[in-house]
């Protein structure tokens, strides 16, 4: 910046190009107005020769690790992390604060018995021998129904003709109509305890077994094979 103008020596105006007076111009060559930036300062950097450094005397090799419990009572010392496999059988640990009873606070549980009911069937047979059952019945020999059968059950078997009164063993289908020797109530066969009797309740034309007559009140022991007669009509005990 110029002072004063180098012509008339007039004190030039504050960032004037020309003079104000004579019109001379203040500048020779185009500037620029705005002042430079400084230069930017850093500090020092103290750098250290390490060449020059002595070395640092070698650490001596311990012959175990190095415990500072000792040194530092105060300081907690590390305990190694012992897993379930690792704990000896019958050791203890201490009761939840609180629950003293709570199960969970016992190590040890007492060991669970469990019963497993047998589901084989021998183990539920009875010891002694096992008696088959008997199912006895009358098959039809000589009749108008040769084959037939009738079952025997438990107690009484009345034998006879249905009319007026049931019977156990009807064979008014075994007999013609032109033949009737079968009373109403002919004869009864008793079941009980595996045996079979044979007994004639006062027939008109009588009950026989094996060709023999047996007679009322006289009650007479039927094996398998045995032949009853009642009236014209034969029957074979079978045990089924």
């Amino acid at each position: 910046m110029v002072a004063s103008c180098p012509r008339c020596r007039v004190a030039a105006l504050n960032r004037a190009r020309v003079c104000v007076r004579c019109g001379a111009p203040l500048f020779s060559a185009p500037i620029d107005l705005e002042a430079p930036l400084p230069a930017p300062m850093t500090e020092p950097v103290m750098v250290l020769d390490i060449l020059d450094c002595e070395p640092l005397p070698p650490t001596p090799a311990l012959a175990k690790p190095f415990d500072d419990s000792a040194a530092l009572p105060n300081r907690p010392r590390t305990v190694p992390h012992e897993t379930a496999r690792d704990r000896v059988a019958g050791a203890t640990l201490p009761a939840h604060p609180g629950l003293p009873d709570h199960p969970m606070n016992e190590l040890d549980e007492a060991p669970v018995h469990v019963t497993i009911p047998a589901t084989d069937r021998a183990d539920h047979a009875p010891g002694g021998p096992v008696t088959p059952t008997v199912k006895p019945k009358l098959v039809v020999l000589r009749g108008m129904k040769i084959g037939a059968e009738y079952p025997l059950y438990d107690g009484r078997n009345v034998v006879g003709r249905f009319a007026d009164k049931p019977v156990d063993i009807d064979l008014v289908s075994q007999e013609s109509v032109e033949q009737i020797w079968c009373s109403r109530q002919h004869a009864v066969l008793m079941f009980e305890k595996g045996s079979v009797f044979l007994e004639d309740l006062n027939s008109l034309n009588g009950t026989w077994l094996n060709g023999v007559r047996v007679h009322a009140g006289q009650p007479r022991q039927v094996k398998a094979g045995d032949v009853v007669q009642i009236g014209t009509v034969q029957l074979k005990l079978a045990i089924g």
